[in-house]
């Protein structure tokens, strides 16, 4: 179903858990642990599986950033 909701938003529908994870792990391994943990943390989670999918935009925005 491709019918928009009130949370549909640029920060794209097109995402999906696995890149989350991804996301993670890229920010665990090149950044180190600690890194991975305190991004999670600006989202209120301890691991990937907490962030809603709402916050799976931003998250992958924000680990750009961490990554640079």
């Amino acid at each position: 179903t491709d019918a928009p909701s009130a949370s549909d938003d640029a920060s794209g529908s097109d995402i999906d858990y696995a890149q989350v994870k991804a996301a993670v792990m890229k920010v665990s391994t090149t950044k180190g642990r600690q890194a991975a943990v305190d991004l999670l943390g600006e989202f209120n989670a301890k691991v990937g599986g907490d962030l809603t999918e709402e916050q799976w935009g931003p998250f992958l925005a924000r680990a750009d950033e961490v990554l640079g």
